[in-house]
């Protein structure tokens, strides 16, 4: 598939120039990663013409589920009497 987008604003334009520049990528190349990003997708494999894309899902961040601090008291008993092993209902 090959896209072409007329008036891309200029604050746009020089933001994909400088990552370009700075990643030392084609103009290409650094739209197909911004749009990937954009669109929550990693790209893990690119042909040389750009034409082939395999993507997969993209890995999400969860560590802010227990970025607060440790967990109550309650919340640790109630884990530790989940983990007691009653060895009568293992023989």
């Amino acid at each position: 598939m090959h896209l072409t987008s007329l008036d891309i604003p200029r604050p746009l334009e020089q933001a994909l120039l400088s990552r370009a520049t700075a990643e030392s990528k084609t103009v290409a190349e650094a739209l197909l990663d911004a749009a990937a990003r954009g669109l929550g997708v990693e790209l893990t494999a690119v042909s040389e013409n750009a034409k082939q894309v395999e993507a997969s899902p993209k890995k999400r961040d969860l560590s802010f589920l227990w970025a607060d601090g440790p967990l109550e008291p309650e919340v640790i008993e109630a884990l530790e009497a989940q983990r007691q092993i009653d060895p009568d209902k293992w023989k």
